[in-house]
């Protein structure tokens, strides 16, 4: 097992996140970005400037207890602050798990970009809620692991913030996404939810898969409990699991069963992906399938800080939420009765964003 994947200096780690939180911003909010040329300069000296300002800031975070001080007097230490451009000061471990995260989401964005006009829906919008869906992940994520463990972070507020130490609940990070979604397509876009999360439900599974073999598998977390199984695992002396139950124990790989879970999911929503009649059926899916993989997978999982709701894990309570959701969605999505657009379905005109990414140069917004 791998947990660091690289060492970087602190300056160069810092860097590094602000150019992709930079990255994140300019897609976000730039129309069509590298389409000309002027834009691709344009667009490349934004990354520059304020990934850097972006990565100074992360830097300034990550130090903040050092660099401001309140004793004697209220005092910033700019020869520390100011560090950040001279190099940094000491060497800063890359994580497995925040790799195989980042490569998750890269991956579905590139697939759901090539997707969305096929499926009658803009490029950029399914960007931009992709990135929202980001933001959410990493928020709800953490909002939801400091919950579970909030004795630690009441005495240190500011670890709050601190998620590339990691500390993110997958769960949290799923309502998180929601969560987010909902607010830039109901609230900015002001368009239809649900073929939204259609599009992006088989996604998740390919995510989930390649972040819980790549990420939670070399990271040691999310363990299993001792088993005598002929597949149990024995992670290093230095990861979680060995240090709870000992360094003999062979722990059952929690994390490989959600992953091929995962993976389940995956192919099936692919191949009911052409077969659906309405919107909401492929979400619905979704949430019912994972609940019901991981409530049981849960049953085997060894890891002591997920916190407990009477005799059922977080998780597991967490579950029967999302599956009592995701009945009660297929049932709304066979009542509305909001078909799926398919190609050569009659078609709205005055979408201008819309008629720019489809096949066929026309408007894909449906009428309800």
């Amino acid at each position: 097992m791998h947990p660091i994947f690289l060492e970087l200096k602190d300056s160069q780690a810092a860097a590094l996140f602000g150019f992709v939180l930079a990255f994140l911003i300019i897609f976000f909010w730039r129309e069509q970005p590298t389409r000309s040329t002027r834009g691709l300069i344009l667009s490349s000296i934004l990354l520059i400037v304020v990934g850097a300002l972006l990565g100074w800031v992360i830097y300034f975070v990550a130090y903040f207890t050092k660099i401001v001080t309140t004793e004697p007097a209220f005092h910033i230490k700019w020869d520390l602050a100011l560090a950040y451009f001279k190099g940094g000061r000491g060497a800063y471990p890359i994580r497995t798990y925040g790799v195989a995260m980042a490569s998750a989401f890269a991956i579905n964005l590139v697939l759901l970009h090539r997707r969305a006009p096929l499926e009658g829906l803009s490029s950029k919008t399914i960007v931009n809620t992709s990135i929202c869906v980001i933001l959410g992940t990493l928020i709800g994520g953490r909002m939801l692991f400091v919950i579970t463990q909030w004795s630690k972070y009441a005495e240190e507020p500011l670890g709050l913030i601190k998620f590339w130490e990691g500390g993110l609940v997958f769960y949290g990070g799923y309502i998180g996404s929601f969560v987010a979604a909902m607010i830039y397509i109901w609230g900015v876009k002001r368009q239809r939810y649900l073929p939204y999360p259609d599009i992006m439900a088989p996604y998740f599974g390919l995510g989930l898969a390649i972040h819980r073999s790549f990420g939670c598998y070399l990271n040691g977390c999310c363990y299993g409990a001792p088993t005598t199984l002929p597949w149990a695992v024995r992670f290093p002396l230095t990861q979680h699991g060995t240090k709870f139950y000992g360094a003999e124990a062979f722990l059952h790989p929690t994390q490989l069963y959600e992953a091929l879970a995962a993976l389940t999911i995956f192919f099936a929503l692919l191949w009911f992906r052409p077969r659906r009649k309405y919107y909401g059926q492929s979400t619905a899916l979704m949430c019912i399938m994972y609940a019901v993989f991981r409530f049981s997978i849960e049953m085997v999982r060894g890891d002591q800080m997920r916190g407990t709701v009477g005799t059922f894990s977080t998780s597991q309570f967490i579950s029967l939420g999302f599956f009592i959701i995701g009945v009660a969605l297929l049932i709304f999505a066979q009542v509305s009765k909001r078909k799926v657009w398919r190609s050569g379905d009659p078609l709205i005109e005055g979408d201008e964003e819309l008629m720019e990414s489809t096949p066929t140069g026309e408007s894909t917004k449906l009428a309800d």
